[in-house]
C-alpha cells in the first residue's frame, strides 16, 4: 500500500481517492467496502499462513488484518495529504510495527551502508 505514496504519479492518482475518504465523500461506497474487505482477506490469509507456521501467534487473524489495513491506511493517508513521500525505513517500521502487534518477531537487519 505504501508504494503508492512513493511514486509521483501513483501518488497524484490516489490522492484524491484519500482526500474523499476524510470528507466522507466517496464515489461508491460499494467499491470501497468491496476493495477493504478483498485486502483484508489477503492479510488475513498471510496471518493465518504465518500462525500455521508458527511465525506468530495472532488469536484473531480477521480482526488483527483490518486492525493493520486502518494503521497503513492512515499512514498512506497522512504521507499523501502532506505530500510526503514514505521513506523504506519508514514501510519497514510499520511492517515492524504490525509485526509486534501479532507477536512476529522483527527480521534483524545489517546497518546500511554509504
Amino acid at each position: 500500500m505504501m508504494r503508492q505514496a512513493e511514486a509521483p504519479d501513483a501518488a497524484d492518482r490516489t490522492r484524491p481517492f484519500i482526500a474523499s475518504l476524510g470528507e466522507g465523500i466517496v464515489s461508491s461506497r460499494v467499491d470501497m467496502v468491496e476493495s477493504e474487505q478483498e485486502l483484508a482477506r489477503l492479510l488475513e490469509d498471510a496471518l493465518v499462513a504465518g500462525v500455521a507456521d508458527g511465525l506468530w501467534g495472532t488469536a484473531d487473524p480477521a480482526g488483527d488484518a483490518l486492525r493493520i489495513h486502518d494503521f497503513v491506511l492512515g499512514s498512506l493517508r497522512r504521507h499523501l495529504l502532506l505530500r510526503q513521500t514514505p521513506t523504506a525505513g519508514t514501510t519497514r517500521a510499520l511492517g515492524d510495527f504490525a509485526l509486534r502487534g501479532i507477536g512476529g518477531s522483527v527480521p534483524a537487519r545489517l546497518p546500511a551502508t554509504a
